[in-house]
């Protein structure tokens, strides 16, 4: 028998991880053009990168 993060539904795993450490859960999620082998990132993600990147600096800059 296995057990992976990825069977449980996304609720379910934030809310488990919000009991266990007992803190605000975040999920941040790019959504990808095309999640293809062998293809580069694309443009979009790439920049949603730059911008989560600089967003989650300038929240932690504040604190």
């Amino acid at each position: 028998l296995s057990f992976s993060t990825h069977m449980l539904p996304l609720p379910v795993m934030l809310n488990y991880l919000h009991m266990e450490v007992g803190c605000e859960i975040v999920c941040i999620g790019i959504q990808p053009h095309s999640i293809e082998l062998g293809y580069d990132m694309c443009e979009e993600v790439k920049s949603g990168i730059e911008k989560l990147s600089d967003m989650i600096t300038l929240i932690l800059q504040r604190k």
